[in-house]
């Protein structure tokens, strides 16, 4: 990720991530686990990032949950506010416009995307913004899409090089 603040205007970030990055910035991430690594990582990229330039656009919004189960309690809440005991597992429909937004100017988009979660019903913004990714494609932006596959690994299944060299 350090390597793209040099490549980059704009670093959007979804995912797991994100709770690292708000940790970072002393924001509660509830229950969800993040190690001091993880923390610490977030806080170089957003310094480096600071220094570049590079603005990093983070989701305002998350969907938690009380449980992680199917029948669990889930709201949307700020992202600044996402209570003790609550789990991140989503983000909510504003960051998901936010995002689609930001995506509409950019001119190459790396994406790893349409995450597999346990709970169909917490993909719908990963597969929202996959659908704005391909689209963009078809437009002659430069995307480069990653999925994870049914193993669990993290890889480029499918590369778009549709768009300006």
């Amino acid at each position: 990720m350090e390597s793209l603040l040099d490549k980059c205007d704009t670093l959007i970030l979804n995912g797991e991530m994100i709770f690292a990055f708000y940790k970072a910035q002393d924001l509660s991430v509830g229950s969800f686990p993040v190690d001091d690594e993880d923390v610490n990582l977030a806080k170089s990229i957003l310094d480096k990032a600071k220094s570049k330039r590079v603005k990093i656009l983070l989701p305002s919004q998350v969907v938690v949950v009380d449980r992680f189960t199917y029948y669990g309690k889930n709201k949307v809440v700020a992202a600044s506010a996402i209570p003790d005991g609550w789990t991140g597992v989503d983000i909510g429909p504003e960051s998901v416009d936010l995002i689609k937004n930001a995506l509409d100017s950019a001119k190459t988009v790396m994406w790893e995307g349409a995450e597999t979660y346990e709970f169909g019903k917490f993909s719908r913004a990963s597969e929202t913004i996959s659908k704005k990714v391909f689209e963009l494609g078809d437009k002659g932006v430069k995307t480069f899409i990653g999925v994870e596959t049914e193993t669990g690994s993290s890889e480029i299944e499918y590369t778009r090089t549709v768009g300006a060299e």
